[in-house]
């Protein structure tokens, strides 16, 4: 059955492992990093932090909740699914762990349990800008905290314990500074992908037509499908088809 949202079940190890993830290191931040913060840098902390938190969700939310799939119904359109045994449109791709067609593929992602395409792209984006400056500013308040506590470990002493604050700090450095590194490096990709007016999809197709030998005017995607349905483990690419209210209309 095909998959409606990032929320129809069932519920990814990424997508669960993220929410964890994520609730970690506020539970550190709201615990730990902001009671040590004095005032009024406390107060701007908490606000710019709070923006960055609620964005981050707002988005993510809401990329996984819309339906990206591709609901064509024009009998004008060039490609035909042999899946979802419908018309699509020219830039759909049907993916094989949603099991629809989605409009304008861009890729699926695991972390929102969804496809990303036409209709949530620009929410996919937004999530990943604002979950990056969630991660920085995350990491850069863990390293200020483990700098003062370094340099002034006596004032720290009287709230928590020294260990604790090194072993939490630690922590919130390592996961926010992994997810700052490689969300930002995503970001950079996006960013390229834009300038070139390519999807995630394209990209990909693109860099295993220059690693074949099928010549530089040939269309990759015709022999995509046979080595697709022989390795079994990837998303079927769309097949082109005659105009189906053509067809009828001639054999009529």
């Amino acid at each position: 059955m095909p998959r409606k949202n990032g929320f129809t079940q069932p519920i990814n190890c990424e997508q669960i492992c993220g929410l964890l993830t994520g609730l970690f290191l506020i539970l550190i931040y709201c615990i730990i990093i902001l009671p040590i913060l004095r005032n009024p840098w406390q107060i701007v902390n908490s606000v710019i932090y709070s923006i960055l938190v609620i964005g981050t969700l707002a988005f993510t939310g809401i990329a996984a909740y819309i339906d990206p799939t591709d609901y064509q119904t024009s009998y004008n359109s060039i490609k035909y699914c042999t899946i979802c045994n419908r018309n699509v449109s020219n830039d759909s791709k049907h993916c094989g762990q949603c099991n629809r067609c989605v409009a304008s593929f861009d890729h699926h992602c695991s972390w929102i349990n969804n496809c990303v395409g036409k209709c949530n792209y620009r929410y996919f984006i937004l999530t990943v800008i604002f979950l990056e400056g969630f991660m920085l500013f995350q990491f850069c308040n863990s390293i200020y905290i483990i700098n003062t506590q370094a340099q002034h470990p006596e004032e720290l002493r009287k709230i928590f314990q020294k260990e604790l604050v090194y072993a939490m700090m630690a922590l919130s450095a390592l996961f926010s500074g992994i997810f700052c590194l490689s969300n930002g490096a995503l970001i950079c990709f996006h960013g390229y992908l834009n300038v070139k007016r390519l999807t995630t999809y394209e990209f990909i197709i693109e860099r295993r037509k220059r690693s074949s030998k099928i010549s530089s005017g040939d269309d990759i995607k015709k022999y995509y499908e046979p080595y697709v349905e022989a390795s079994k483990s990837e998303s079927f690419e769309l097949v082109r088809a005659p105009n189906l209210l053509e067809s009828n209309n001639k054999s009529s």
